[in-house]
């Protein structure tokens, strides 16, 4: 069995992301972007494959790309998310 990652990298505006429940704090997107190429790296030294979704740099919560789609086996769910500023971010998906 091949394990898949869907993964999407950190938008520029990462730092202007929805916050809800907790205080904003100040977001380092370069730090931000080099943990997202180590997490990738990870995950290719654990014997998984990645397959990197369309970037949507305009929607800074779309790293999440979890909350975008759901797979269950070969079956993908692309959602809606419940924030219209997130509706966005399933641009592209159903082509990966």
């Amino acid at each position: 069995m091949n394990n898949i990652a869907y993964v999407r990298k950190p938008s520029p505006h990462l730092g202007d992301g929805l916050v809800t429940h907790i205080e904003r704090t100040e977001v380092d997107v370069d730090r931000a972007v080099e943990q997202w190429h180590n997490y990738c790296d990870a995950l290719v030294r654990c014997g998984w494959s990645l397959v990197e979704a369309p970037a949507v740099d305009e929607h800074p919560d779309g790293v999440f790309i979890e909350d975008a789609a759901v797979m269950f086996g070969e079956l993908a769910v692309i959602t809606r998310p419940g924030a219209p500023e997130r509706r966005g971010e399933t641009t592209g998906l159903a082509d990966v």
